[in-house]
């Protein structure tokens, strides 16, 4: 088998110190990336909670906004009654000064 000079090999000079260090850094990587898919995985859990709370809040929005228009109608209609009873009691006035 022909060697080859041109071929990755480890030398004896290679201190194990630095060995230990790129093994160290490749376990904090590791444990990194880990720890941010859980945070991705976590935070996407929260966004499909928070998009089933905006959709509640929209039917509530939504029933509100129809309230509000049955309660301006409502406001309508007493403020009408009120024009009328007062109506009824300037007649009913006139007669009483007219008898």
């Amino acid at each position: 088998m022909p060697s080859n000079d041109n071929a990755w090999h480890l030398d004896k000079k290679v201190p194990i110190a630095l060995i230990g260090a790129m093994v160290m850094q490749l376990v904090v990587a590791v444990s990194w990336a880990t720890t941010l898919s859980n945070d991705v995985a976590s935070v996407k859990k929260d966004i499909a909670v928070l998009q089933a709370s905006a959709t509640a809040n929209q039917s509530k929005f939504d029933a509100l906004i129809e309230l509000r228009g049955e309660i301006k109608g409502l406001v309508t209609s007493v403020t009408r009654l009120e024009r009328h009873m007062d109506d009824m009691k300037d007649i009913n006035e006139r007669r009483t000064k007219a008898k």
